[in-house]
């Protein structure tokens, strides 16, 4: 299981959570939705979706 603090560190770039696009927050919550948290992330790892991965460390860091 992979961890938002973990993932974070392995990012190359410290995004502006301000610049991410509706689009872009609508897919990373329907990835979450659908697959779970854990997944999304490893999708968007997989995939280098960092936009999308962004988004979903922001989500997560606006539930807490």
């Amino acid at each position: 299981m992979r961890s938002v603090q973990k993932v974070s560190q392995n990012l190359h770039a410290d995004f502006d959570a301000s610049n991410i696009s509706d689009h872009t927050r609508t897919l990373a919550s329907n990835l979450s939705r659908h697959l779970g948290f854990d997944q999304a992330l490893q999708i968007c790892e997989e995939n280098q979706w960092h936009g999308v991965l962004a988004a979903l460390i922001d989500m997560d860091r606006r539930k807490h």
